[in-house]
């Protein structure tokens, strides 16, 4: 718009063709320009510039302007799984402060499906990947699963806190159980990982769910013998009566696995007692022959 109030046609972000028609020659340009010359660009404008700046005394400000940089093309993008995440590496690489972008993953952009995936141990998988994405992308259809997972049960089970935080910021809900019947809480319940449990019982998750057998979280922890999410879910109202299809109570379960300990240290030792016993009739027998 004009001093007098008459409004002009915006022009269009000017690429790395438009900027070398004009003849700027990027090797003589102030490395403190570059950064506001990048964040105009395309995506492809600020590839090819980066592949055309070989001058070693100005390629470091040209690396210098990258870091920080906020630009809508980059946030716009559509990353996706090409050349094993080649696009969004090299953005992450550079310090690119990228935010609200999507990737699509064979085929899928639902950040749900794309989650699993980026934790799971296939060839797409990268943790890396799937932190930035969780802590900077937009996520959306977080509930949709994949292979039997949700991203939370999955990130729950893994003990991906962070990955969980963000998925409960994104509006996950805690109570959707994976295709074995597990909530997240329960997955975490069973590998013992306190820090996700104590996150989703913050963000309200139920503590009486329940699997097919019964199971609820506070028997799940019981059973493994994990005292920590054990006390956090008992301070969190956790029903200390309720029984699974056996009849069993986390009470009993937590003695049965003291039980357990002990028949298997019993076991233990009673074999070594057996193995020195046969090795101490051998070696008579052996005198005895001799």
């Amino acid at each position: 718009m004009s001093r007098n109030g008459k409004e002009y046609p915006r022009a269009p972000p000017p690429d790395t063709d438009t900027l070398l028609e004009c003849e700027l020659v990027w090797s003589r340009l102030p490395g403190t320009m570059y950064h506001g010359i990048i964040s105009c660009l395309s995506v492809g404008g600020c590839l090819s510039l980066d592949s055309a700046m070989t001058d070693r005394e100005r390629r470091p400000h040209l690396m210098k302007a990258y870091e920080g940089l906020v630009s809508a093309a980059f946030n716009g993008y559509q990353y996706s799984d090409e050349g094993d995440y080649a696009a969004l590496r090299w953005v992450m690489k550079r310090g690119i402060d990228l935010r609200g972008f999507t990737v699509k993953v064979r085929g899928t952009r639902q950040s749900g499906p794309v989650l699993v995936m980026l934790m799971g141990y296939g060839p797409k998988g990268d943790l890396g990947i799937a932190r930035y994405y969780a802590m900077r992308g937009k996520l959306e259809d977080v509930d949709e699963g994949h292979v039997g997972y949700t991203a939370l049960t999955r990130a729950s089970s893994e003990g991906y806190k962070d990955i969980v935080e963000a998925l409960l910021a994104a509006g996950a809900d805690t109570e959707k159980a994976d295709e074995d019947g597990y909530t997240a809480l329960m997955r975490a319940a069973i590998k013992g990982h306190i820090e996700v449990a104590e996150a989703l019982l913050a963000a309200g998750a139920d503590t009486e769910k329940a699997t097919r057998l019964g199971y609820t979280a506070l028997i799940w922890a019981a059973r493994e013998g994990h005292i920590k999410v054990v006390k956090a879910l008992l301070a969190a109202g956790a029903d200390t009566e309720k029984a699974d299809r056996q009849g069993y109570t986390a009470l009993v379960w937590a003695v049965d696995r003291v039980l357990d300990m002990c028949r298997t240290a019993t076991n233990i030792w009673s074999d070594a007692c057996g193995a020195y016993v046969v090795a101490h009739s051998e070696n008579a027998l052996e005198e005895a022959q001799a």
